[in-house]
């Protein structure tokens, strides 16, 4: 043997332990070579791992990367392949706000690792998460959904320091720091209604209380109204957020925005939306077939 597998062999017998007086030899000798294909396997497998995880933190490659997030639910769907979907808020930093966007894991049934992950994540909702995704390898096309490959859990999130979780860390989407109080990991997207800006004391006592809603500092079901230009810059982040998780292009992206924006009656310049009409626009730009999106862009 060569000194890489001597080094497992010794170290199977150190942990399978003396073969005692009346022990079945054969079977001691079997569980010694379970142990060191075990050892060699998984020293493969979490050299793998690894590699993974540094691809995804120096964004090596196109659809990889890390990111911060609040889990808010998990789901597993038969109907693709039995994939794990968690649903989580995280802070777009272009967007000045807080988002809820959805990722998912490999299927279940043939991926042991992926179940694995998938019930991690069932008990880590509530808890601020750092992602590690990369391109799901099994699509095809151009449009390739990201899947999340592990999970890192930073805590149970509280009302009192949601605020404050959103800088934890390296954030791969820091809030600006005139908004670092105005967070709200735990509530934020459709699931549940933030509580309404200028009232969460998130950021401690280092930062001055948020601007109104008035001001659209954030996207909440909250606020009242949108002048129709920050209405539509409230609808491409929200798609675009979607579309980042169904490996959309740019195009799309905005031939969904339009189709969503003429369906609540393509307000004008001078005309107020409400957050319903946008979470509306919303639902039907990302639901658009083929051929509206194909008909937008002059196909």
């Amino acid at each position: 043997m060569n000194n890489g597998t001597t080094d497992y062999y010794e170290l199977a017998l150190r942990a399978a332990g003396p073969c005692a007086p009346g022990d079945n030899m054969r079977e001691w000798f079997n569980h010694v070579a379970d142990l060191s294909v075990a050892m060699l396997t998984n020293r493969a497998k979490q050299e793998d791992f690894l590699n993974n995880i540094q691809r995804a933190i120096n964004k090596a490659d196109k659809g990889w990367g890390v990111f911060y997030g609040t889990i808010l639910s998990v789901e597993m769907r038969p109907q693709v392949a039995n994939r794990g979907f968690i649903r989580y808020t995280a802070w777009d930093g272009q967007a000045g706000q807080t988002v809820e966007e959805e990722i998912r894991t490999m299927p279940t049934t043939s991926d042991a690792d992926a179940l694995a992950l998938f019930k991690k994540a069932e008990a880590l909702v509530g808890h601020r998460v750092q992602f590690f995704k990369h391109p799901d390898p099994t699509a095809t096309g151009t449009k390739v959904p990201k899947v999340v490959f592990h999970l890192s859990d930073e805590g149970e999130v509280s009302d009192q320091g949601a605020g404050n979780q959103q800088n934890g860390g390296q954030p791969s989407r820091p809030a600006p720091a005139q908004n670092a109080g105005n967070s709200n990991e735990q509530g934020g997207g459709n699931t549940a209604p933030a509580p309404a800006p200028g009232n969460s004391n998130a950021g401690g006592n280092q930062t001055p209380p948020p601007p109104p809603a008035s001001n659209n500092s954030e996207f909440t079901e909250e606020a009242q109204t949108f002048s129709a230009q920050d209405a539509k810059k409230a609808l491409f982040q929200k798609v675009r957020s979607f579309g980042n998780q169904q490996g959309w292009e740019d195009q799309r992206v905005t031939a969904a925005c339009v189709i969503g924006w003429d369906a609540i009656g393509d307000p004008t310049n001078n005309a107020t939306v409400n957050a319903s009409l946008i979470e509306q626009a919303y639902n039907v730009g990302i639901n658009a077939t083929d051929e509206q999106i194909a008909k937008v862009q002059g196909n």
